[in-house]
């Protein structure tokens, strides 16, 4: 999958994330856990460098993760306790490992992260559909183009075009012309004036 590396590191700077957290991730290239920070955000895991304390070292993210065609799921049988795992489905000898503290935060990425690929959002879309189907025997798009049609809308996003006119504008009255008169001054006048 290709994607520009700049505008994906701004994002992963500035973006507001589903869940974050500090976790054990041992790359499918390498043989150790390393410590890292990990954003979630729909679909996308970025991880961060982490300093001694266990936060962000550096802003820019080291890597990201890109969560489609993937299985999650625990790794009982790995090195480190609390351990879960995301396999994607083309490259199956390739896994990435990651290692929580407790049961309970293994648990809970698991579960994140298994709802987080555009394929769980589709299939939970069509059973939501499916579900509305028996109950109303009516498909769910009808539904939204009937409501659409009888609302009048209140703002749209396009542009409205108006017809251009076949007949010129009217005149635009014209009014006399009149021309400024000059101030009659004098010496007397000047005079008068209060100098003080």
């Amino acid at each position: 999958m290709r994607f520009n590396e700049r505008e994906m590191r701004y994002f992963a700077k500035t973006m507001s994330t589903d869940k974050e957290g500090r976790l054990g991730h041992k790359h499918p290239k390498e043989s150790v856990y390393k410590d890292r920070w990990m954003k979630l955000k729909n679909n996308l895991l970025f991880y961060f460098r982490t300093n001694e304390h266990g936060n962000i070292l550096d802003s820019d993210a080291l890597g990201v993760i890109i969560l489609e065609r993937c299985q999650i799921r625990p790794e009982l049988a790995a090195d480190v306790p609390f351990a879960f795992s995301v396999v994607f489905e083309d490259e199956s000898d390739r896994k990435h490992y990651f290692s929580t503290t407790t049961e309970r935060q293994c648990e809970e990425w698991v579960r994140i992260l298994k709802q987080a690929s555009s394929e769980t959002l589709k299939s939970r879309i069509s059973r939501l559909q499916e579900k509305y189907r028996q109950k109303t025997s009516r498909e769910p798009r009808q539904l939204v183009l009937t409501k659409a049609r009888q609302q009048p809308r209140r703002y749209s996003p396009v542009p409205t075009i108006v017809p251009h006119r076949t007949a010129p504008p009217p005149p635009i009255p014209s009014r006399p012309v009149v021309e400024p008169q000059q101030p009659k001054s004098s010496i007397d006048d000047l005079l008068l004036i209060d100098w003080t």
